[in-house]
């Protein structure tokens, strides 16, 4: 008889534990993380006026990052190199990574224990004397703590 009563009051017991388990708060270390896209505007003039917004980039463990060209510029278009002595490229995305007035470039799937600084460069064409160009760049950082 005691052993019909237990087996009985299991499936009660279950849904009491169940309500519990769902009223009690999620600690902010156990909530997942949304991975998020940090978004660098570029501001590219000729002229020699140049700016980058941030400078230095921060990032989490996967998140993502996309480059703007800002509409003031007088530059089309717009190419994202990793330094070449310096480190590697903390994405797997295609690299270098294009971007033009209507176009972000983006910098996506980041390898695993992608961390520290890693330094590039933002390189553009300005016209040069008569038919020439030449290349101006700007090199900031993105930080992955």
């Amino acid at each position: 008889m005691r052993h019909r009563a237990f087996w009985a009051s299991l499936p009660v017991l279950a849904v009491a534990l169940l309500a519990i388990s769902h009223s009690l708060p999620l600690s902010a270390d156990s909530a997942p993380r949304l991975r998020e896209t940090k978004v660098v505007t570029i501001l590219f003039q000729c002229d020699g006026t140049r700016s980058v917004s941030p400078w230095q980039a921060r990032l989490a463990q996967g998140d993502e990052i996309e480059w703007v060209l800002d509409p003031a510029s007088d530059v089309d278009e717009f190419e994202i190199q990793k330094k070449r002595l310096i480190g590697g490229w903390p994405f797997r995305s295609e690299h270098p990574a294009l971007g033009n007035k209507g176009e972000r470039a983006r910098g996506r799937e980041m390898k695993e224990n992608a961390r520290g600084t890693y330094r590039y460069d933002i390189v553009a064409m300005c016209p040069g004397p008569g038919d020439s160009r030449r290349k101006e760049v700007i090199d900031p950082d993105i930080i992955i703590d």
